[in-house]
């Protein structure tokens, strides 16, 4: 699944509340938050977001934002680190993610859901509705919103 840089243009531009050509921090957070359905910290958001701000300034500018995004890292790159986090949710070490395993690592992290935002999260992973989430499912549901 890779993206096109037009793809990634359009989701900087989504991303760009303001219109400005610049990404804030609060602009940046509030679509993470919306892309995940999760709340997430300030902290974590704040390192994902030093990650992609090489200037070091207030803001993500679409350079920033196409090196960050670009097709190797996410396809190459971010695969391993994918498998990584679900080997992280999958406790059991049995090839699935279950609903109580993906709560439970959400309360790890400080992700604060509801059932109801939980129970979304999973059906919209769970595509074979048998109740668990493999890794092939967990990598299409990270991926829906980036494909072509």
């Amino acid at each position: 699944m890779s993206l096109t840089r037009e793809r990634i243009v359009q989701k900087f531009k989504q991303f760009d509340s303001s219109g400005d050509g610049k990404l804030t921090y609060d602009e940046f957070k509030s679509h993470l938050e919306e892309i995940l359905k999760v709340s997430v910290s300030d902290m974590a958001c704040h390192n994902v977001f030093d990650c992609v701000n090489k200037e070091s300034d207030d803001y993500i500018t679409i350079d920033e934002w196409l090196g960050a995004l670009d097709k190797t890292s996410i396809k190459d790159i971010g695969d391993n680190e994918l498998e990584g986090v679900f080997a992280e949710c999958d406790s059991s070490h049995d090839g699935k993610i279950k609903k109580c395993e993906l709560r439970e690592v959400l309360a790890k992290k400080n992700c604060k859901v509801t059932e109801e935002e939980l129970e979304a999260m999973f059906k919209d992973a769970d595509t074979n509705n048998d109740g668990n989430i493999s890794l092939c499912e967990f990598k299409k549901a990270f991926y829906k919103d980036m494909e072509d």
